[in-house]
């Protein structure tokens, strides 16, 4: 698989629940959507970081 291709079974994951497959706690929900925000942060700074890469190459080239 190219690099720059996700991997879905690798991606994020947020828990659906505890161990009585209740809802979790607004807690748990807020530290959960935040860690899954990060995340998906993360994952634009590498698609930005591939283009300038690849802006780079091509103004190189030129």
């Amino acid at each position: 698989m190219p690099k720059h291709e996700l991997d879905p079974e690798n991606d994020f994951q947020p828990l659906a629940g505890n161990k009585f497959n209740q809802a979790p706690a607004d807690s748990e929900r807020v530290a959960h959507a935040a860690e899954y925000a990060a995340y998906q942060l993360g994952q634009i700074k590498v698609a930005l970081r591939r283009i300038a890469e690849a802006l780079e190459r091509t103004s190189a080239g030129n």
